[in-house]
């Protein structure tokens, strides 16, 4: 009988971990400080058409109860909250009254001058011509 056939072995030695490279340390956290300002207040909401009727209604009130000066200032402030607004004849016919009661006659004119070049077909010119012969 033959010998057994003896396969050629070879052995390895154990495989042992290799330890990791060192890693680089991590960079900390950059802290970033804003530079720019806290955000502003919410803006007021725009004017209304409520406010546009009411500011002229209490001119009106102002003007009827005597109190022209004070009316001129609600008017002035009407002007600058609504600059375009569909009430402007009134506005002015409301002025042009409170000039006249106050006595600032020339100024009042020139107002209605304006006025009239403004609306020449304007119905409140009739009112704005009898206010100047007061």
């Amino acid at each position: 009988a033959a010998p057994p056939a003896t396969l050629p072995v070879t052995v390895q030695p154990p495989v042992t971990a290799q330890p990791s490279p060192p890693t680089a340390p991590k960079p900390k956290p950059v802290v970033v400080t804003p530079t720019a300002p806290a955000p502003a207040q919410p803006a007021a909401p725009p004017p209304s058409a409520t406010d546009d009727v009411g500011l002229l209604n209490s001119a009106m009130e102002e003007v009827r109860a005597g109190r022209s000066a004070a009316a001129l200032e609600q008017l002035e402030q009407h002007e600058k909250s609504f600059p375009d607004s569909a009430l402007a004849q009134e506005r002015d016919v409301l002025r042009i009254e409170a000039l006249v009661k106050l006595g600032r006659r020339e100024e009042a004119t020139r107002r209605v001058d304006s006025f009239k070049k403004r609306w020449p077909t304007s119905t409140h010119v009739v009112r704005l011509e009898a206010l100047l012969r007061q």
